[in-house]
């Protein structure tokens, strides 16, 4: 006995399969959507420890976002990533490991972190420029940072620290908060030891640092008001408030005004007051070679553009001169130029005699 499929039959059969196959594609894209939901909705904790490795790996580091005070934290505060909309990672505990010729007991270590990226930042990045971070917060954030005589820093993350790489760009913030830092720097290349304490918060940047740079004693004092936009995403327009107060060796400065950007020092215009026991001893920590004078003291106004200044003095004494001058030094030449004017009430050659040539000044 034979069964015979009529062409009908087959019709029937293959329509009928394909009406299936949209239901079917239905509803795997539903569960696929209900596991994202999901998954965003609990922050995907069964990638912590995948992130760790990828991270770890990409770094040539160990890195860690889910150790023992994670378990222990409250759920709100465990970790968590989601990925809609951008990046945003929330952990308890961020680590990354110093490298392995260091002494130090870490690169990085923060708790409670609140880290926002952008796809577009990220992607920006990845073609070469400097990553920016929509968004960094962290109740605690310890820094260790460390340079060799060699050239080896513990901030270059490279398999082999003696091939030479090209500088890091500092990350930029659309808003930066850190309620207690501490970070630790040492140069070896630059005789620079320093602890600095920090706080920023609702924009207010607060930093004491101490330490030794050349062997010379350091204290800095700095407080910055409106550093980073208040919001994330808004964009700071104009220049912000700017004390500082710092004294290397027997130098002092004092300086009050406006700067462009408060983490760094790519533009900033104010008075200063300055005094030491010689014209080089202020030189050096601006990298610009001064020569070997008696004591003087000054103020004025100075604006720094890119990797130009310009320097006002109203007053100044060098010994028993009685001076005044405005000064430009452009460093961004192939050769760095100084070039200027000098005057004054009252003039003695034995006080500015290494500037003209003559001989030098008594201490």
């Amino acid at each position: 006995m034979s069964t015979v499929i009529s062409p009908t039959s087959e019709r029937i059969a293959t329509g009928g399969r394909a009406r299936r196959w949209p239901w079917i594609l239905l509803a795997v894209l539903l569960a696929l959507s209900g596991a994202v939901a999901v998954g965003e909705w609990s922050g995907w904790p069964p990638l912590a420890s995948p992130l760790e490795r990828w991270v770890s790996s990409a770094l040539d580091r160990r890195v860690g976002v889910s150790g023992p005070a994670a378990a222990q934290s409250p759920p709100q505060r465990r970790f968590s990533i989601r990925f809609i909309g951008g990046v945003r990672l929330q952990t308890p505990v961020l680590d990354i490991a110093a490298p392995a010729w260091s002494n130090q007991p870490h690169l990085l270590s923060a708790r409670d972190v609140d880290l926002r990226l952008r796809y577009i930042d990220l992607w920006r990045a990845y073609r070469g420029q400097p990553l920016r971070i929509h968004g960094l917060q962290a109740s605690a954030l310890d820094a260790q940072l460390e340079r060799l005589s060699d050239g080896r820093a513990s901030w270059q993350f490279t398999a082999d620290a003696r091939v030479p790489v090209k500088p890091i760009a500092l990350p930029t913030f659309g808003h930066l908060q850190v309620v207690n830092g501490l970070v630790r720097y040492r140069d070896a290349l630059r005789s620079i030891e320093l602890e600095a304490r920090l706080s920023l918060a609702d924009s207010e940047l607060k930093l004491n640092a101490t330490g030794l740079y050349r062997a010379l004693p350091v204290k800095i004092d700095l407080l910055a008001s409106g550093v980073l936009a208040a919001t994330p995403g808004e964009m700071q327009t104009a220049s912000i408030p700017l004390t500082l107060d710092a004294t290397v060796g027997r130098a002092h400065l004092a300086f009050q005004g406006r700067a462009d950007d408060g983490l760094n020092a790519n533009g900033f215009s104010g008075r200063f007051s300055l005094k030491g026991p010689s014209l080089a001893a202020v030189g050096d920590p601006v990298g610009v070679t001064l020569p070997t004078t008696a004591a003087f003291a000054s103020r004025g106004v100075v604006v720094k553009r890119g990797n130009d200044w310009q320097v006002k003095f109203e007053y100044a004494t060098i010994g028993a001169s009685r001076l005044n001058g405005a000064f430009v030094y452009q460093a961004g030449r192939s050769v760095p130029l100084l070039v200027g004017r000098l005057g004054g009430s009252r003039l003695l050659l034995a006080d500015l005699g290494p500037v003209l040539g003559s001989t030098p000044a008594a201490p």
